[in-house]
This record gives structure tokens, C-alpha cells and sequence, in this order.
């Protein structure tokens, strides 16, 4: 088993689901294409796989992953991570996530969001705690 089936299977994810939304699975990283949410493609974030560095995503900025597939949804999970928000879709559970952190959520990444019931979702260590009110705040703005 490589590297990268390894890390999908420590995650519950299965292959053939993340490879179907363009995910390519390497030796030493994990390529997640990242569109904005009209679906045009951006940038590819890659999760690594050796070394200190869990992501890298050169030439990047923070957008909201997923974005294009919740329009017909009335109910989205807004989670931490690429990882969570993927996991979430396999289970049939519609779901977006910031880029960059819980640090980056904006109200501008909030705006496909509008009009939604939005159920945060953040990891509860000290960065997503601290966010909440955050992501509170820029939901209701838009």
C-alpha cells in the first residue's frame, strides 16, 4: 500500500471517490485542485506526505473549496479543512471549507453561502475555537 492509500485509509476516504474529483494520488503528495466557486480551476494544494510541511499550495490565495457544488443545497457544513469537507461529501453531506485556515474566513469567502443555513463545524483545538465567532461574524454579513 502506498504512502497516499495509507493516509486516505487513516482518514476513511476511499480512493476512487477522491480520484473521481480530480485528487491524484503520488509517492510523496496528495494534489488537491482547487476551482473558485463558479468551478473555474485556481491551483493545485498538495498535502505532503513526508517531511514537516502538511500542505503547500504555491502560487495560492484562500478561496472556499467545494463552493461550486452548494448551490442547490439549503444546508451546508462549513468544516476546517479539505480532508473534513471531502470526507463529508463521501457521506453524502454537502460541505465547503476555507483554503487557508480558520485565520482566513472572510465574509467574501462567506458569499456563496448566503442565504444558507451554515453549520460550523471547526476543529476544537485552539485556532478553531477561537474562530467561531469569526465565522459567525462573516456569515452574517452576507
Amino acid at each position: 500500500m502506498s504512502k497516499a492509500q495509507e493516509y486516505l485509509t487513516s482518514h476513511s476516504l476511499k480512493e476512487d471517490f477522491v480520484v473521481k474529483r480530480g485528487w491524484v494520488l503520488g509517492e510523496k503528495t496528495i494534489t488537491i485542485p482547487i476551482a473558485d466557486p463558479e468551478g473555474k480551476f485556481l491551483y493545485n494544494k498538495y498535502r505532503q506526505l513526508e517531511g514537516t510541511s502538511k500542505f503547500t499550495a504555491p502560487g495560492s490565495h484562500p478561496t472556499l473549496y467545494m463552493a461550486r457544488y452548494v448551490k442547490k443545497f439549503e444546508e451546508v457544513v462549513l468544516c476546517e479543512g479539505e480532508i473534513d469537507c471531502i470526507r463529508l461529501w463521501q457521506e453524502g453531506i454537502p460541505a465547503v471549507t476555507g483554503t487557508f485556515g480558520v485565520a482566513t474566513f472572510t465574509a467574501l469567502l462567506a458569499k456563496p453561502l448566503a442565504g444558507k443555513t451554515v453549520y460550523v463545524t471547526l476543529d476544537t483545538d485552539k485556532a478553531g475555537t477561537e474562530a467561531v465567532g469569526k465565522y459567525a461574524t462573516a456569515l452574517q454579513e452576507v
